[in-house]
This record gives C-alpha cells, structure tokens and sequence, in this order.
C-alpha cells in the first residue's frame, strides 16, 4: 500500500512538472530572422543595422535635392536575393549580362512615388534623406519588404511576410514633389 502511493506521489509530481511547462512563443519571421542572421555572420557582414532594421554596407548620401516623403525619386537599381541571382534591374548593361537585352525595352532611371504607404518600409529607410547623385548598397531583410509601417523591429517580425531578403545596389538620379512640372 506504501508503495502504491508512493509511486502514486511520483507519478502526479511529474504529470504536475509536465502541465506547468511552456511552450515559447514562435513568431511568422523567427525562422526567417534566424537564417538572415546566420547569413549575415557568414558572410562576414558585421553592420549594425540602421532604421528600421537595414544595413547599410555602401554610403554616398549625393549632394543635390533630398529624397523626401512626399515626392517622387528616379532611382537606376539593380536588386538581388541573397544567393546573388539579380532579382530585377534598370540598366540595360545589366540586362546584356544576363542575355535579357531588347532594343524595344526602356532602360534607365525608374521613378518611385516615396508618399507614405506606396513603397516597402525598408527601401523607405534606404531612400528617404539620400540626395540626386547619392548611391547606397543595402541589404533588406524580407519582414522590411512591407507596405506598413510598424516603429520597431519587433512588430515587423511579429506579421507573417512571405518575401525574401534583398540588397539594393540604387543610385538616386533626380527628385521631385511635382510629377507633372518636372515632365
């Protein structure tokens, strides 16, 4: 009878200790943020982030008009996913390279409406405060490739995002507030 409950004392403490256990919390990006950070260490990118959470790995901010919130910036780019395959571009030496060239297809400098809400969180945080002339190379990770606007890292990472990462290699070409004057 002893060890009935004795074995049955033993038996409620651990079915006790195993209800109590918890479950962490795991959020839509944490696997996503974990491969970006492992990425970014073997690739030996030692950055710290900027914004909303972009690295910035080249920086020349330009001298003419500033890229402002409330405008229009024409940007020459290429962009590629973080194996290096291009993803999309404006320069037709680029589309040469990958054998994409056509005489009938425009190649140069793309406009980007920078009004709130009309461009990813993270080429916001790449754009806003570059002057004409200015280039960056960013790397922008997926939860940043998102129209809302969230303040901190965190939120961004706590909404399911199914983009991928990408860098920026962008040269700011011309800005404007007033679309139609500048045609």
């Amino acid at each position: 009878m002893r060890r009935i409950k004795i074995s049955a004392t033993i038996i409620a403490a651990i079915l006790m200790t195993a209800g109590c256990a918890k479950q962490p919390k795991v959020g839509p990006n944490d696997a996503s943020k974990r491969y970006f950070d492992a990425w970014l260490h073997i690739n030996g990118i030692d950055v710290e982030p900027s914004g909303r959470g972009i690295y910035v790995i080249e920086d020349d901010p330009g001298t003419g008009i500033e890229v402002k919130e409330d405008g229009f910036a024409f940007l020459e780019y290429t962009t590629t996913d973080l194996e290096g395959n291009i993803t999309s571009y404006t320069g037709a030496e680029v589309a040469r390279q990958l054998g994409e060239y056509s005489e009938s297809s425009y190649y140069g400098p793309e406009f980007v409406n920078t009004y709130d809400g009309n461009i990813y969180a993270g080429v916001a945080d790449m754009l806003l405060g570059m002057k004409a002339g200015g280039h960056k190379k960013v790397i922008i990770p997926s939860w940043l490739i998102s129209y809302k606007d969230y303040q901190t890292e965190s939120e961004y990472l706590a909404v399911s995002s199914n983009m991928e990462s990408l860098i920026y290699d962008v040269t700011v070409k011309d800005f404007t507030t007033d679309i139609n004057k500048w045609e």
